[in-house]
Order: structure tokens, then sequence, then C-alpha cells
């Protein structure tokens, strides 16, 4: 593949048979841009709306929402690689909505942490995310902070039956077997990167940086296009969520609440207070 796509998947640790698909889509996507065009246009030349009509062009033809989403996925996924490898200085498919598909979004009124809670599993195995991308989604339902995120190689441990996160205020501990095997994969891909951290965010000359806030922003908001999620997840809401869950549903006291998220007991309780009156003022 192009540019060298092909080995960054292979460094993803994606297997064979996707990369095939990766492979399969690019082509078709640029055999209609050539037909468009009649010619060959440079990558840095295509724009928001070849791609709007390379998706339009497969609805027509038969294409169900599921499989265009699927190719818009991975174009995110290719011009996202492009334009940190410096080919293009603005990615044409960032901006561009997946079509909404009933049957496995989230209502507008189902915005409770349990219901996302609930969406992870099928977070965790979308086969077009990155490790990256599901780990911001699991650790967002953790209750971290912007911030929290940029914790380094040295911060993770392992364990044979769990995983140990270092924050500087707080331990997290991972024990779904699954929630494991992302640490693990993207340890295996982090591991040949020269950079302290565990999560990261590269620039158009391939300098690496601890991973972004607006990277964190950018993963939740992709996910919450692909799941019609509306109000879009931020970490700050999720936290609310959490806290709330914590609070009504486990029956937690606030101070338990209150080292679960590493923050002081008053904090605590506005936290709680604001998510509470914010869904009062919904049902009114």
């Amino acid at each position: 593949m192009p540019y060298g796509f092909g080995k960054f998947l292979e460094e993803q640790g994606k297997s064979q048979q996707t990369i095939k698909d990766y492979q399969l889509v690019i082509k078709l996507f640029f055999q209609f841009i050539d037909k468009k065009f009649h010619k060959e246009k440079e990558l840095y030349e295509i724009n928001p709306r070849d791609v709007k009509d390379f998706l339009q062009d497969k609805l027509e033809k038969g294409s169900n929402r599921s499989t265009v989403n699927k190719y818009l996925s991975i174009l995110r996924v290719f011009f996202d690689y492009a334009w940190q490898v410096g080919k293009v200085s603005i990615d044409p498919v960032m901006k561009i909505k997946s079509l909404p598909i009933h049957k496995k979004s989230i209502p507008p009124s189902a915005q409770s942490y349990v219901e996302l809670l609930e969406l992870l599993p099928e977070i965790r195995n979308h086969s077009d995310y990155t490790t990256q991308r599901k780990l911001v989604y699991l650790l967002a339902l953790k209750g971290l902070r912007n911030v929290d995120f940029q914790f380094k190689k040295q911060d993770v441990q392992i364990e044979r039956e769990c995983v140990n996160l270092l924050l500087k205020n707080r331990i997290i501990t991972f024990k779904d077997k699954a929630d494991r095997e992302l640490f693990i994969e993207q340890e295996k891909f982090i591991r040949h990167q020269d950079t302290p951290y565990f999560l990261i965010t590269k620039k158009h000359n391939q300098s690496i940086f601890p991973i972004a806030f607006t990277t964190v922003v950018s993963h939740l908001e992709i996910i919450s296009n692909d799941y019609s999620i509306d109000p879009k997840i931020t970490v700050s809401r999720i936290r609310k969520e959490y806290a709330t869950f914590l609070y009504q549903e486990k029956r937690m006291t606030i101070e338990n609440i209150a080292y679960i998220l590493g923050i002081e007991i008053a904090s605590t309780t506005k936290l709680i207070r604001n998510s509470l009156e914010e869904k009062y003022r919904v049902k009114e």
C-alpha cells in the first residue's frame, strides 16, 4: 500500500486479513477517483466532496450503511496516517460523519454511564479502531481527566490476571481479560517507539509527543459519530456520569468516590451535585 501504510498497519497489530480489507477499499477509492476525473489525482488534491461522492456511489450500487461506514472508517485511518506522515496538510475525511445505523446507535435520551459501559465490548471489537482509540474510551469510562491520559510506560504494570495503572493520585486495576489484551497490544506497539509515554500523538514530522488533549477529544468524537451519540461524549461528561453511577447505582460514599476519582471530597460533592441537577433539568 502507498506511503508505507501497510507497514504502519502491521505495526498496529492488524491481521493480514484486515490489511487486505484496507488494501481493497483504498484500491476501490482510487479507482473511483481516477474514473471521476479521468486521471490520477494527487493525494493532497483529494477533498471531502470526493470522499462523500465515493461513499454515495457505493450506497447507490447497493452497499448497506454498515458497509459504507466501514469504507469510511478505513479511509479515515488512511488519511489520518497520510496527515501524520506529511502527505496531506488537511485530512479530507476528518469531519465526515458516519451514516446513522439506528439498531446500533445510542438514542439521545440514553446517555447514562450504564449504556456507555454496555457499548464497551463493541468498541473493543471494532475492527477499524486503533488500540489507542479503544483504550481512550476504556480509560474515559474510568473517570480519567484529560491530563491523566499522559501517563508513561512505567506506569502500566501488566500482571498475569490484571493490569494496574499507576496514576499520580490513584491506582486503577483492570481485571477484565479483554481490557488486559488492549494494554498488551498497545505495549507491543509502543515498545518500538522512542518515547516514555504509553499513549502518543505523532506530528507531521514524525515527532512523538504524549497524547494531546485534542487527540483524546478526536477519538471520542469519532466514536460518538459512529454510534450516533448526541450530544457527543467528552471526558468531562463521562467523568460526571461515572461519579453519579457510583453514587446512585453502587451506593458508594462520597469519600470512596473521591478516592476512586483521585480528587478532593468537596470537588466530588460538587461534581455529583452538578450532574444530578443537569439530569433533573433535562427531565423537566
